[in-house]
């Protein structure tokens, strides 16, 4: 998987799963999308916890995917992909996997 380009749009309990996998899977440079702040609701099923409740998605499980590998390249983006399209097009080209 060395070489590929991840785009991550939704970090919830799927999204937040599915990016630690592929972290140690071995993908290397991710496009990590999502507006929300980790919830209390979101807590029982997401691979964040607690200690990142009112932080952003991004911002949490982007430090989650740094814990496992620190080498890691990751774009954070705080807004959704629909609003967010024209400013966020050059950033997920060259995409190899969408995981929406």
């Amino acid at each position: 998987m060395y070489g590929k380009k991840v785009t991550m749009i939704g970090l919830g309990s799927v999204g937040s799963t599915a990016a630690l996998q592929l972290t140690k899977a071995g993908i290397m440079d991710f496009v990590l999308i999502d507006p929300d702040v980790l919830k209390i609701h979101n807590v029982v099923r997401h691979v964040c916890d607690l200690t990142d409740l009112g932080r952003y998605k991004v911002d949490a499980v982007a430090e989650k995917l740094l814990n496992i590998n620190p080498d890691v390249n990751i774009t954070k983006i705080r807004d959704d992909c629909i609003d967010a399209y024209g400013s966020i097009t050059e950033l997920i080209k060259g995409s190899s996997i969408f995981v929406v």
